[in-house]
């Protein structure tokens, strides 16, 4: 949707950056607009009207005005800013893992408008970060969240048909392979582009569950660690091919042994 000079909508905080001694920098995920990057003028004072609506994670409507080089926000009203999350360190950490994962896959501002299925990735991740602050578990929360939001954009790991041949998937262990995007035959193993990661027939079939299930049936699925830590290498191996880089706050959440 093309914005209009000044605009209202609802969005989620995503990323925040400093601007001078008082401004940031905000980056949202909105439905109608993919990705908004504006200034928010003098936030980091404790007397602006916009402090404490703009915190990172915040699902917001915010008002905005179109700018030179950078819109400006003019108003702010935070709808839910999830408090219980934000007093537990792993859910916290994972509502910051969710929001880089859909800034890093959202349309960029000013390259045409937001893609196709730009309000499901909002709209996955408000109802998500709604689900931490219930309590629900992250590692069963996050798998689902980075299949989606791949399927989204197009990029989700091929894991039915081998990535080389073609040929049916048969009921056993396969490799991995980042660069192939998805899973090879034995067959076919060394003509993919390497590096690889050995896949179990669990770890398979749990991420095809992931793919292709709701998100009620993902959070009820109790899952073995070992199979849940083989699901998650692939995750971050294929994320990490697709965006060039690590997820910043998934090295955090490794520690806390989320992902």
């Amino acid at each position: 949707m093309a914005k209009p000079r000044i605009y209202k909508t609802e969005a989620v905080v995503v990323r925040q950056s400093p601007l001078g001694e008082a401004d940031r920098i905000i980056t949202m995920l909105s439905p109608e607009y993919g990705q908004i990057r504006a200034v928010a003028k003098g936030v980091r004072r404790l007397n602006s009207r916009l402090t404490g609506h703009l915190e990172l994670l915040n699902h917001v409507e915010v008002s905005v005005a179109e700018g030179r080089s950078l819109d400006v926000v003019s108003e702010a009203q935070c709808l839910n800013g999830y408090p219980a999350l934000r007093d537990d360190l792993d859910r916290v950490s994972a509502g910051m893992f969710l929001a880089e994962l859909a800034d890093g896959f959202a349309m960029p501002e000013g390259h045409g408008p937001p893609d196709a299925h730009g309000r499901e990735v909002y709209e996955l991740l408000v109802e998500t970060l709604g689900r931490l602050e219930k309590g629900e578990p992250p590692e069963r929360l996050l798998p689902f969240f980075q299949l989606r939001v791949l399927a989204f954009a197009g990029l989700a790991p091929e894991l039915t048909l081998c990535v080389q041949c073609g040929r049916a998937l048969e009921q056993r262990s396969h490799a991995y392979s980042a660069g192939a995007g998805g899973i090879a035959c034995p067959d076919c193993v060394t003509s993919a582009p390497g590096p690889f990661l050995s896949v179990s027939v669990r770890a398979i079939k749990l991420l095809r569950y992931y793919q292709s299930r709701s998100l009620d049936e993902a959070v009820g699925l109790d899952v073995p660690p070992k199979v849940l830590e083989e699901v998650n290498r692939v995750l971050d191996a294929h994320l990490r091919h697709h965006l060039d880089r690590e997820i910043r706050s998934g090295r955090f959440l490794k520690t806390l042994g989320r992902v």
